[in-house]
């Protein structure tokens, strides 16, 4: 292992942790000591921004350690279970994670975190404590054969180490990877999401896929769109992340995972994996309307449907029109679909409701919502007047 300049180490922590002088303190007036602790570190030695400032005290209460520390530089500290979040009282930004220790001393804390390269730690002095050495060769290793039997989710905390560094995951691990993977099943669908959409986000993906099928893993999840074909598939995931990135919009920056699922899913098996990655249900409502929202897309016959169709997406229309150029649905039908848009006005659809069909007679029916809602997309298109929305109906009702 060569060696890090202290100097370096000095630099990159007082750059990325302005606070330590306060964490110094308050670790002297508790009779405590502290450290950084984990991916934090490990930010620290590959230059990298550091989002998550993770902080371990030792010989005190972490809670109250963390309470102090936020009076001190006028911050708010909310627990959680295992960690206290400082929040800064004025900006209102995550500063850092006072967290619990995992052992006895910094020693023993490190020894049950996930990765070697998150095997590390600062003390307030500016010393490393542990092993950079896979750090610096590029490595992803399994800290124990416990890795992820402990915490199946580590799974794919590889995976986004991976996409995100461009690491390669050591062999053995791997192995034990592949054996456990099943295991992932017991995470909590939140966790889960969070981490694909990290996944998905990191500039080495292409080399997270090529692993994926290097090594033949989610074979429980070939009952897809592309399932005839096992690297056929992965491929459509690579096309599919990609195009994404390069016409990304603000909805597809928050949803990626969501909207990756009804690009590669149908009806069939849409439960099934919808299922298995525990997606919340706001993510299975938009995948389930939005399958519902391409049939009546390929459904559209005349000039009438295409109205409807313009109609009933409004609300959504960037979306949609966002995922069926991904899709790359016939540009000719999209092209009718945007200029019919750019003609609607739907406030004028606002202008009546169903009261208004009741007050002219039309009694409650199968037909009463179609009645409606043509009469609403005859005046967005501005085909018929308010004025004329009574002999319309009374034609209707003959």
């Amino acid at each position: 292992m060569s060696i890090i300049d202290s100097s370096f180490i000095r630099k990159n922590v007082d750059q990325r942790i302005p606070f330590l002088s306060s964490l110094k303190v308050v670790a002297d007036d508790m009779n405590a000591e502290f450290y950084i602790i984990g991916g934090t570190v490990r930010d620290i030695i590959l230059g990298n921004d550091t989002i998550d400032i993770d902080i371990v005290p030792f010989n005190v209460d972490y809670i109250l350690f963390a309470k102090k520390f936020a009076k001190k530089i006028n911050a708010f500290a909310i627990e959680f279970k295992e960690n206290v979040s400082i929040i800064d009282k004025k900006s209102k930004i995550h500063l850092a994670d006072i967290s619990a220790p995992r052992g006895v001393d910094v020693y023993a804390d490190i020894k049950l975190r996930d990765f070697t390269i998150n095997n590390l730690a600062i003390d307030s002095e500016y010393n490393l404590i542990g092993d950079y050495t896979d750090i610096e060769n590029k490595i992803i290793r399994e800290v124990s054969d416990k890795t992820f039997t402990d915490d199946p989710l580590r799974i794919l905390r590889a995976f986004r180490f991976q996409s995100k560094y461009g690491f390669m995951i050591d062999e053995d691990t791997m192995q034990n990877l592949a054996y456990n993977i099943s295991k992932l099943k017991e995470s909590a669908g939140e966790r889960v999401n969070s981490e694909i959409c990290k996944i998905i986000d990191g500039e080495y993906f292409s080399l997270c896929l090529k692993t994926v099928m290097d090594n033949n893993l989610f074979t429980s999840l070939t009952p897809l769109y592309f399932a005839g074909d096992y690297n056929l598939f992965w491929s459509k995931v690579e096309q599919y992340i990609i195009e994404m990135r390069e016409n990304s919009n603000d909805y597809a920056n928050d949803n990626k995972l969501d909207i990756l699922m009804v690009l590669m899913l149908n009806y069939k098996v849409a439960g099934i994996v919808i299922d298995y990655l525990k997606l919340s249900n706001s993510s299975k409502k938009f995948v389930n309307n939005m399958f519902k929202v391409i049939d009546e897309f390929k459904r559209i016959a005349n000039d009438r449907d295409y109205k409807k169709f313009c109609y009933r997406i409004y609300d959504k229309y960037d979306i949609v029109m966002y995922i069926f150029k991904l899709l790359k649905f016939d540009t000719s039908k999209l092209d009718i679909i945007d200029g019919l848009y750019s003609e609607m006005d739907i406030n004028r659809a606002e202008l009546i409701s169903g009261d208004t069909l009741l007050n002219e007679g039309i009694k409650p029916s199968a037909e009463f919502k179609v009645i409606l809602e043509d009469l609403k997309i005859l005046l967005s298109f501005n085909e018929i007047d308010i004025e004329g929305v009574s002999e319309y109906l009374k034609n209707i009702s003959k």
